[in-house]
């Protein structure tokens, strides 16, 4: 029992490690791009390419999806709503954010993803 507790803690240990890790390299990279140019001239260059339009078309299923799963844990449709409208803005920085909070929250991985029924 306490071989499988410490397992448990692991794994949010290792989530912690991963979300950070995907918050912080997509904050880099934002900040990176920003210093080179606006998003208005990258996200003309990426609708002049048709592979720059399908990754926009990837990242925002990727969003609804991500959407999809803050429905089932928000409560609050005023909460769910600020989240979804920052990922839409902000991208999948949020993502990582909302992961993190998840994980700080749960008990186990499986919480992180999905509510335990009863």
């Amino acid at each position: 029992m306490v071989a499988r507790h410490r397992d448990r803690k692991r794994e949010l240990r290792v989530a912690v490690v991963f979300g950070l890790l995907a918050f912080l390299t997509l904050l880099v990279g934002i900040v990176w791009a920003a210093m080179e140019s606006g998003i208005d001239h990258g996200m003309r260059y990426l609708l002049a390419e048709r592979w720059g339009v399908v990754t926009l078309i990837d990242i925002y299923v990727g969003a609804v999806i991500v959407a999809l799963w803050m429905w089932v844990w928000e409560r609050n449709r005023l909460v769910w709503l600020g989240w979804v409208l920052g990922l839409v803005f902000l991208g999948h920085l949020v993502t990582a954010l909302y992961f993190l909070r998840r994980v700080a929250l749960a008990r186990n991985l499986a919480e992180v993803f999905a509510p335990q029924r009863m």
